[in-house]
């Protein structure tokens, strides 16, 4: 079976031989590297052999917005990224690489398209997945064998591994073009990964497909092309009125993908409770937000969304010496790929931050309708706080669950003993003794 996401064409397809050939200039980019899972983000054009479900796919263009397929340019490759990035966060909860490294290559398959095709398909959790030209042989956003690698945890054939995602179909520009193409990638994945449509019913009647969710939230496995954040969801899936689907704990079932945390999904390392709390990290009184970072997920093997108990809790200390100290940090939902410091596009936790002092007591909370919750307060006392991290989970249907990173500062004011040495420094009080002698 065949499923497509419903999009519009606007740009035509160019096509320049050879597209492997740019390979080289992708931005080459890991999510997770060395786990089970690889979805491959193909960028570079790909031309494939034979017939896939019935139709001739041949060549599909590299990811292209200005006419020239034969380069890619600093905006092209900052919409990879980005693309790139999206999708990265969709699966960080599960042991997924999401990368637009060629797999082929390093196995020394990659001297022509129809051998890194042969490679794909015969090679188990592996998704190949070509991101340009317009699909005008198939028609839609995106295209996948709904079989997929999710069937078998051994060798497939058939051409499954290979699928697309139709970048020309998405109007070229802004955050919308790049979310577009995103969703279409976690979603045909999604598909790859035994995962059905997310549906909407009037009583006994399907009456959308594709479900669309609202303005602030929708289904990966349904439309979430236009809505500010796309989630996996617990809901009635195209199989039937009364068919619940849970997405998170239909992906969690696929062995190869589960991680080695939390009732199988990955764990980042951070500690989840307040006597395993990691030590902040802070480059003098500045937060160093690269290391500064965790995953959310949901905390059991039968994931509900809604509910701050049903997901993990991060927690980070630091200490204040005798002079105390002020805090300022923001949780910033997302990954940071691109800018330091500054949340890339597509987060899809809603998180809540807390300030604990060394009893545990909350001093202060942080859960707004944004994704950069922000905790600021003066003259704390000596002594050890934590920050916790985590799902506001206030939703029933949808999964709050991805990355995260902390900025900000931790600011301890000058212990007294200290003060004094500075002020006696500014007085000149400590410098070298006069001496003076009087005339006889």
């Amino acid at each position: 079976m065949r499923l497509r996401t419903i999009a519009v064409c606007f740009v035509a397809c160019l096509w320049v031989a050879p597209l492997y050939a740019q390979t080289s200039a992708i931005p080459q980019l890991n999510s997770r590297g060395g786990a089970a899972y690889t979805l491959y983000l193909n960028f570079g054009g790909f031309n494939y052999s034979g017939t896939w479900f019935g139709d001739t796919p041949g060549a599909t263009a590299s990811y292209d917005t200005n006419g020239n397929t034969a380069i890619f340019t600093a905006s092209e490759k900052t919409d990879i990224q980005k693309i790139w990035s999206r999708t990265a966060d969709k699966y960080a909860a599960f042991n997924v690489n999401v990368t637009t490294v060629d797999p082929s290559i390093a196995a020394g398959q990659s001297a022509s398209d129809i051998q890194r095709q042969t490679y794909y398909d015969n090679t188990s959790k592996l998704m190949h997945m070509v991101i340009g030209g317009d699909g005008a042989w198939a028609g839609g956003g995106g295209v996948v064998g709904i079989s997929g690698v999710g069937v078998a945890e051994t060798t497939i054939t058939g051409g499954l591994h290979t699928n697309w995602s139709f970048s020309n179909n998405y109007v070229s520009g802004g955050t919308a073009f790049h979310q577009g193409i995103a969703e279409t990638i976690a979603h045909e994945n999604g598909h790859a990964l035994k995962l059905q449509h997310q549906s909407r019913y009037s009583g006994t009647t399907n009456v959308e497909e594709y479900d669309s969710g609202t303005a602030a939230r929708a289904p990966i496995m349904g439309n979430s092309d236009n809505a500010e954040r796309g989630l996996w969801r617990k809901g009635t899936s195209t199989l039937g009125f009364n068919v619940i689907q849970n997405d998170v704990g239909v992906l969690l079932s696929n062995a190869g993908i589960a991680g080695s945390g939390a009732a199988g999904f990955v764990d980042s390392g951070v500690g989840h409770t307040r006597a395993t709390a990691t030590t902040l990290a802070l480059t003098g009184n500045t937060i160093n937000s690269a290391s500064s970072k965790g995953i959310i997920t949901p905390n059991n093997t039968d994931p509900n969304p809604l509910g701050e108990a049903n997901y993990t809790t991060d927690f980070f200390k630091f200490t204040f010496g005798a002079g105390g100290g002020n805090v300022n940090v923001t949780l910033r939902s997302g990954l940071s790929t691109i800018t330091a410091g500054v949340a890339d596009e597509g987060a899809t936790l809603d998180a809540t931050l807390r300030l604990l002092n060394a009893s545990g007591t909350v001093l202060a909370t942080a859960n707004s309708a944004t994704f950069a919750e922000t905790i600021a307060m003066s003259n704390l006392a000596a002594g050890t706080y934590y920050l916790q991290i985590s799902s506001a989970g206030a939703d029933a249907q949808y999964f709050d669950m991805g990355s995260y990173f902390l900025t900000g500062t931790i600011a301890p004011v000058p212990e007294p003993a200290a003060v004094l040495l500075i002020a006696a420094a500014g007085l000149g009080l400590y410098s070298r003794v006069r001496r003076y002698r009087t005339a006889a």
